[in-house]
């Protein structure tokens, strides 16, 4: 599942790149397991931010979130607050995407 979801951002990642170039150095994807509608809701306002979080997976008790180095620490403290289960998926995802392509930044 891993590797499935990480093509599919390769690939929107390498057709964006061609345009303009982004990298997502420190950038981390988490397993987030909500449990109820407020979970949810404070999920969902979270991806009101779409420069700091962004969906990769939706379903009806998991969702799997890029979340910017700029805001890791206060992502965590949000779900630590309000009790939201996480795992990490992806701990760096320019490393992941790196890793896949042989593509090395000079």
């Amino acid at each position: 599942m891993k590797q499935s979801i990480a093509l599919l951002f390769l690939v929107v990642c390498l057709s964006r790149t061609l345009a303009d170039p982004r990298y997502y150095d420190n950038y981390t994807v988490y397993r987030v397991y909500i449990k109820n509608s407020h979970q949810q809701k404070i999920i969902d306002q979270l991806l009101e931010q779409p420069d700091n979080y962004n969906l990769w997976h939706r379903t009806v008790r998991e969702v799997h979130l890029m979340v910017n180095p700029r805001v890791q620490s206060e992502f965590r403290k949000i779900m630590l607050k309000n009790h939201i289960k996480t795992e990490v998926l992806i701990p760096n995802v320019q490393a992941l995407i790196e890793n896949q392509t042989g593509y090395r930044r000079i």
